[in-house]
């Protein structure tokens, strides 16, 4: 069914409280789970987690639970359904859309480290390389010419980059946006 969850786990101790998070996703017939200690958000960058053993699907619907032997409250601060992107075991790595008010954006996991982003369509676009001919759609004329050498500078909002050149055989050309 695609559910995810972010639980806040604090263990009260008489010297000491310790926070950190738990983050669950549905994966069949429980959970893949991972902990950090500060919460992913877009103005941050990488965020350290830690794979943790499966836990079981009944994580996903509990709003507030008082573990036993004083192990601490768990109390769920996000949740939500995922679209999976993609999920490679082999290599540890995560790519989810998540819709939460916390968590909301391109939630990636790679090995030991998280980060959420907010706009999934220009990091795919910025990991796998962007298809040039669907430019030549999207902007409306023909950046991508075909037989010619062409290099692209591509602006994104956020690398706050104002140009992008287009050298071909034939001319060299030079826009401002």
């Amino acid at each position: 069914m695609n559910r995810w969850v972010l639980l806040e786990h604090k263990i009260l101790s008489s010297k000491l409280i310790d926070i950190h998070y738990d983050f669950l996703v549905e994966d069949q017939l429980d959970c893949l789970t991972w902990k950090f200690h500060e919460i992913p958000s877009l103005s941050k960058g990488l965020v350290k987690i830690v794979k943790q053993p499966n836990h079981r699907l009944v994580w996903l619907s509990r709003i507030e639970y008082q573990l036993s032997d004083n192990r601490g409250l768990v109390k769920r601060i996000d949740h939500g359904i995922f679209s999976n992107i993609s999920h490679n075991q082999d290599s540890q790595e995560l790519k989810i859309i998540l819709n939460g008010k916390l968590l909301n954006g391109l939630f990636k996991i790679d090995g030991n480290f998280c980060q959420l982003m907010k706009n999934h369509k220009e990091i795919e676009a910025l990991n796998n390389g962007m298809n040039s001919l669907n430019l030549n759609v999207l902007l409306g004329f023909d950046l991508y010419i075909k037989d010619t050498f062409n290099l692209h500078i591509i602006s994104t909002p956020n690398r706050k980059i104002i140009t992008y050149t287009i050298i071909s055989f034939v001319d060299v050309k030079l826009r401002f946006g």
